[in-house]
């Protein structure tokens, strides 16, 4: 969308976040510091200018911690997070796993789906 100066409007993501101030983060134009709310987050791990975000500033996060009645300061602080990481990386990992002789792991008929 232009403006009456012709110039590109951005338009924000489906948390509000332009896509240039996704980049400068990216770039690291812009501290951690400076954008992150939470106090707990870090640049590490991040691949893609889309993930440098606080989790203060993702919709949905927020709407966890209101729909569970938390106040807290970070989505690490929510009491299922690590419960529900450790099970996600099992279901994305687990079926690449094999043993030394190269066979895949699988589930036993007896095992508990948690």
């Amino acid at each position: 969308m232009a403006d009456n100066d012709g110039e590109e409007e951005e338009e924000g993501d489906e948390d509000g976040l332009l896509p240039s101030v996704l980049a400068q983060r990216f770039e690291g134009r812009v501290a951690v510091n400076e954008w992150c709310t939470c106090g707990n987050c870090s640049v590490e791990h991040l691949v893609g200018a889309r993930e440098f975000r606080c989790c203060l500033e993702v919709n949905q996060a927020r709407g966890k911690f209101t729909f569970v009645g938390l106040d807290a300061q970070c989505i690490l602080n929510h009491p299922d997070f690590s419960a529900l990481t450790n099970r996600t990386v099992l279901d994305l990992v687990g079926p690449l796993l094999t043993d030394k002789d190269g066979r895949h792991y699988r589930r036993r008929n007896n095992a508990e789906n948690k």
